[in-house]
């Protein structure tokens, strides 16, 4: 019954009143104090329930995202020597945070708070060559850098995006051309910029993919 029940519908689980139980319950203080966990695990589990929790419900995200603790606490997470399924969670519930599941509306209560998880994410470009991380830190971006200001100090960002075009695996590919067909779509100042860039070059090197997806 549950696998048949529409995603909008007030009886899905995760519209249920069990969630809202558990938050009024204080959970989301309880987990965001499992990211320091000295146990691996511990912080891996933390990090999915506080993504699963915001998955589909926008005004829990924002309860998520707006604890003071919460970014801090997973950006503090984002390091070359941290556990590959760690980095893959944060990955994760950054791109939740960041409006990939509510219809492109993020969960952040400020621009300094927008732009402080999208340098996040673009870090997670370099940190790691995964094709999980990739996709889930390019979809984050793609909400997020429509609302951002390109300047000197942050166009590395649509840069790394662009570059990602380039990358060995196609599931890569296709998701950093969806990002940037998003951001064009959405900032027409934006999409001269990326433009001047080698953007056109590139995406005429993907009109002869074998991958007919990306063509």
């Amino acid at each position: 019954r549950i696998l048949k029940t529409p995603t909008d519908s007030a009886f899905h689980p995760d519209k249920m009143n069990p969630k809202l139980r558990v938050i009024n319950a204080g959970i989301i203080p309880k987990l965001i104090g499992l990211l320091t966990s000295r146990c691996v695990e511990v912080r891996e589990q933390a990090i999915l329930l506080l993504g699963f929790l915001s998955r589909h419900n926008h005004d829990i995200g924002k309860l998520v995202a707006t604890h003071e603790e919460t970014i801090p606490q997973l950006l503090d997470l984002i390091n070359a020597d941290q556990t590959l399924p760690v980095l893959r969670n944060v990955s994760w519930i950054l791109m939740i945070l960041s409006g990939a599941t509510h219809d492109g509306q993020n969960c952040f209560n400020s621009t300094a708070q927008l732009t402080l998880v999208a340098n996040a994410l673009t870090q997670l470009l370099f940190i790691k060559d995964d094709e999980t991380i990739l996709i889930h830190a390019i979809t984050g971006l793609a909400y997020l850098l429509p609302s951002l200001a390109m300047d000197s100090t942050n166009s590395i960002i649509w840069q790394r995006v662009v570059a990602m075009l380039r990358h060995s695996n196609v599931g890569v590919r296709g998701i950093s051309l969806q990002a940037l067909t998003r951001i064009i779509g959405q900032n027409e100042i934006q999409a001269k910029e990326l433009i001047n860039e080698d953007l056109v070059t590139l995406l005429g090197d993907l009109l002869v993919s074998q991958d007919d997806d990306i063509r």
